[in-house]
């Protein structure tokens, strides 16, 4: 392990003066009127869990995982990206000198190390099972001169062209640039990183360090580390960045595992990685742009290993953020933020962190000398004090978690249906005549818009979707991208929502597609 990681423990830790417990108290008993209490982030975890199950078990090609901070259930529907990952089922990633059984219809490739920053691999294509994999075979005829290798940099430009425009436009989106593994996608205010991974059975050997290290505090337990060690890795189509073979290179990534450590986190240690990712959102992501919330993932299990676990308490939440940011400042002077998983992994390297790093440094000494002002001043805790009393803040607590909930439950129910079997039409025509799918739909209506149900009974709408987003300060093509969406679900939605309504005999098409989209965009901006 780095030695400058192990300084940032209690033992050498200052706690400002004018920093009392009670302001960390405060704020971590905010956050639970906010979206981020014990029985929200189960719930979140609960249904991305068993949504993609249900997906996933009428999949012949992919298993799907939620990745990132939804399937950590660290933020709401609409409150960051919704990080997808597909990974193949019949592609088996192994080193060449693996004695494991697998299926003749299985393609296996090879993983290869040398030359590349740890925690990279070259993959060569060993066996074709019995699929036909396009990406594979296009990389592979792209690159004849490299003996079966296959390029990450093709495989992904490969999948993106799979991506039908015409069909992707109708619901609204539109397809992004490629950012790192991922192919990005938005509608409005809600992006969508989906990244194509293969299985790796290697994962034992390549955690054997992590698994062995010295641990002084007991977390992970030895229970954790051995079901993470039984859970598979995954290599995402991203090579190094700054490698002079980065085209080549893949990355490592144990997705699952990771999600399981989050999952062990108390109250206190998944609170720190919620602000560290506000701290970078608001303060650090306009300085660099590469500055991630993998980085403050990565910083938060650190913290968390290299202390005892009575330290994290409801009391100590700004004395820990302070370790987190202590713990920053110092890898950006060391230029190394070391990979939990694999220490050797430096993920500043190839980045502008670097070059920007006394700008960030700066930035971060700046928040720990004023801590507690800086993070009651950030944008969530500063609109829930805003003339709230403390009854009034529970409240509107509660009636946030309902809402969420119904639009966890909404999703549910798409799940179950496509676990029938059903395509996607079909789906959307089921779920609009299942009562509970209705019923829900339109309690969620009735929270973010309560006169919804009147829109037609003036002669001109007092809320338009172009005053809408105005009154967002959002771009125009927010209010076209909802519009294609209220025009893709038009005929599923509307014979079910105006019987809720009244005065729409007259309304014209753009009328009704106006109002659908507004529902839709209310409800994002809700529960973003």
């Amino acid at each position: 392990m780095f030695s400058y990681i192990q300084e940032y423990n209690m033992a050498t830790s200052e706690v400002h003066k004018d920093d009392p417990t009670s302001v960390s108290q405060k704020v971590f008993d905010l956050m639970n009127c906010i979206g981020y209490s014990p029985s929200m982030v189960k719930k979140r975890r609960k249904v991305f869990r068993e949504k993609e199950a249900m997906f996933s078990s009428v999949n012949q090609e992919f298993t799907f995982i939620t990745a990132g901070s939804k399937g950590e259930g660290l933020t709401s529907s609409f409150e960051s990206d919704y990080d997808r990952l597909s990974i193949y089922r019949d592609i088996i990633c192994i080193y060449p000198d693996t004695d494991v059984d697998i299926s003749d219809s299985i393609t296996i490739i090879h993983i290869n190390d040398s030359n590349c920053h740890p925690g990279h691999f070259v993959l060569t294509l060993s066996r074709r099972g019995s699929g036909t994999f396009k990406p594979i075979e296009v990389a592979l005829a792209m690159n004849k001169s490299v003996n079966n290798r296959i390029s990450s940099d093709v495989f992904t430009t490969v999948k993106e062209l799979d991506y039908d425009d015409e069909v992707y436009a109708a619901s609204g989106w539109e397809l992004g640039i490629k950012a790192g593994p991922a192919i990005t996608s938005d509608r409005g205010i809600y992006h969508r990183d989906d990244v194509f991974a293969f299985r790796c059975l290697s994962h034992k050997h390549i955690l054997k360090d992590w698994a062995n290290r010295e641990r002084s505090y007991g977390w992970p337990s030895l229970e954790i580390i051995e079901e993470i060690l039984q859970l598979e890795a995954q290599l995402v189509p991203v090579g190094c960045a700054g490698s002079k073979n980065k085209s080549m290179e893949w990355r490592i990534c144990f997705i699952p595992g990771e999600l399981r450590l989050c999952e062990s986190l108390n109250e206190t240690q998944y609170k720190l990685y919620i602000l560290l990712k506000m701290v970078n959102k608001f303060f650090l992501k306009s300085i660099c742009s590469d500055m991630s919330s993998f980085m403050m993932k990565n910083i938060t299990f650190w913290i968390t290993e290299t202390n005892p676990s009575e330290m994290f308490c409801r009391g100590n939440l700004l004395l820990v953020l302070k370790l987190g940011l202590d713990m920053l400042v110092g890898c950006l002077k060391n230029k190394c933020l070391p990979y939990f998983m694999i220490p050797t992994r430096n993920l500043f390297i190839g980045r502008q962190c670097l070059s920007s790093s006394d700008a960030l440094i700066s930035k971060v000494e700046e928040i720990i000398a004023d801590c507690p002002r800086v993070i009651l001043g950030l944008p969530k805790f500063r609109a829930a004090l805003d003339g709230f009393q403390i009854e009034k803040l529970i409240e509107k607590g509660h009636e946030r978690d309902t809402l969420e909930s119904l639009e966890l439950e909404r999703h549910y129910i798409i799940a179950s249906y496509a676990e029938q079997g059903l395509t996607n039409d079909e789906i959307d025509f089921a779920i609009w005549k299942d009562n509970s799918y209705c019923e829900k739909q339109c309690k969620i209506y009735d929270m973010v818009w309560p006169d919804w149900r009147l829109y037609f009974e003036t002669e001109k709408p007092k809320c338009s979707l172009d005053k809408f987003c105005n009154t967002m300060n959002v771009s125009p093509e927010f209010a076209f991208q909802y519009r294609r969406f209220a025009w893709r679900y038009f005929d599923k939605m509307w014979p079910y929502v105006r019987q809720y309504m009244s005065g729409y005999n007259d309304a014209s098409d753009e009328e009704i597609i106006d109002l659908l989209a507004l529902l839709r965009f209310k409800t994002e901006i809700a529960l973003s």
